[in-house]
């Protein structure tokens, strides 16, 4: 269980390291949407984005609920 803590942490730092590094070296923007899905489903790193995806929902779900 601490693996999956830390391999998600470790995989969120990574991908928001090689969107700025796109972004430093990128003038091109025609296909820059390619390259950021190329680095969001690198390795194994699908899984770990569906785990944050599924942290951000309920942290929406519990915001929209406490709104009403």
């Amino acid at each position: 269980m601490i693996d999956i803590y830390k391999n998600t942490i470790q995989n969120i730092i990574d991908i928001i390291n090689d969107i700025t590094h796109l972004l430093d070296i990128s003038t091109n923007y025609d296909n820059i949407f390619r390259k950021i899905l190329k680095i969001f489903f690198k390795n194994e790193r699908m899984f770990y984005i569906g785990i944050i995806l599924i942290i951000l929902s309920f942290i929406i779900y519990f915001i929209d609920g406490a709104s009403i």
